[in-house]
């Protein structure tokens, strides 16, 4: 089921964070976002099809890390007008939901370690090329014990190897 609202992304994007059960494997559950492409002109849509599936090309450069999302799916739904990309559980907040949150409070204890673990992910990106041109607390997911923190959300990344950005005028968060 969703998680929370809808999210409107630089690039004109909407999606929905949803937490999902595989169908066959009861105990695997993952973190899906679906992407409502039916809300765009249809040139466009095939245009950003592509460019969705940035997302899971660099989860699989950085394979299993801990403090990095790790991608098991990214593709059409049934009816091809939406997109889903599909990570690996990590837990139900993101690091924006215990900053702004009155009744939700990050242990002073660790937030040093969370702060070197979201650094630790991203020298890794940038040792890759990869560059977050969105970096912000929503795309920090944290584990429900609040012992890891896992950088996501990859589509507007920018990979250094004169590949074209997702998008050229956007006004991030």
């Amino acid at each position: 089921g969703p998680m929370s609202g809808s999210f409107l992304c630089p690039n004109g994007l909407i999606f929905v964070p949803c937490r999902m059960r595989h169908r066959e494997t009861i105990r695997r559950v993952g973190r899906g976002k679906c992407y409502f492409l039916s809300l765009m002109d249809a040139g466009h849509m095939d245009a950003i099809r592509h460019q969705l599936q940035r997302h899971a090309e660099i989860c699989c450069r950085i394979g299993h890390h801990p403090h990095i999302a790790f991608n098991l799916t990214n593709g059409p739904g049934a009816t091809r007008s939406d997109w889903w990309v599909v990570d690996e559980w990590v837990g139900e907040h993101s690091l924006a939901d215990f900053l702004i949150a009155n009744d939700r409070r990050l242990p002073t204890e660790r937030i040093p370690s969370l702060l070197l673990e979201i650094a630790t992910a991203m020298s890794v990106l940038h040792s890759r090329n990869i560059i977050i041109r969105d970096a912000a607390p929503c795309r920090v997911q944290l584990t429900d014990d609040l012992t890891r923190a896992v950088v996501t959300d990859f589509e507007l990344a920018k990979v250094l190897e004169n590949v074209p950005s997702v998008v050229g005028d956007w006004s991030g968060d």
